[in-house]
């Protein structure tokens, strides 16, 4: 067997893109965090509390915003079934707006809710 036959000629293509993009996260990773340790430095140096600046994120706050907008999400789905198991079928765009629907209205949700802040 010819080993030049196992590799289609689209196949390189899609390997080298691929790879590319893998690059490119790599080096913005790499540059964003080297920008940010420069900034930490300057702010050190000119004697800025960096602790106030930099504090962690709450990431329960956006756990459970995501978990509002995943219900709303669901219910879209669960209504958009309901709609076209009593109608007998219908656009698949209907489908989608219904979804989509629900996602916003899970979204304007999760903004407005407030969230105890001392859990």
């Amino acid at each position: 067997m010819n080993p030049t036959n196992l590799i289609a000629p689209g196949m390189i293509a899609s390997v080298i893109i691929v790879l590319g993009f893998l690059a490119a996260l790599v080096l913005s990773v790499y540059y964003i965090t080297k920008a940010r340790n420069r900034e930490r430095l300057a702010l050190i140096e000119k004697g800025y509390d960096v602790s106030d600046i930099y504090k962690p994120k709450d990431y329960k706050k956006i756990m459970q915003k995501f978990g509002v907008i995943l219900v709303f999400l669901a219910l879209g789905v669960m209504v958009s079934y309901l709609f076209w198991a009593l109608i007998g079928g219908f656009e698949t765009t209907f489908v989608y707006a219904i979804v989509i629907l629900f996602t916003g209205i899970g979204l304007l949700v999760a903004n407005y809710i407030k969230f105890n802040k001392n859990s």
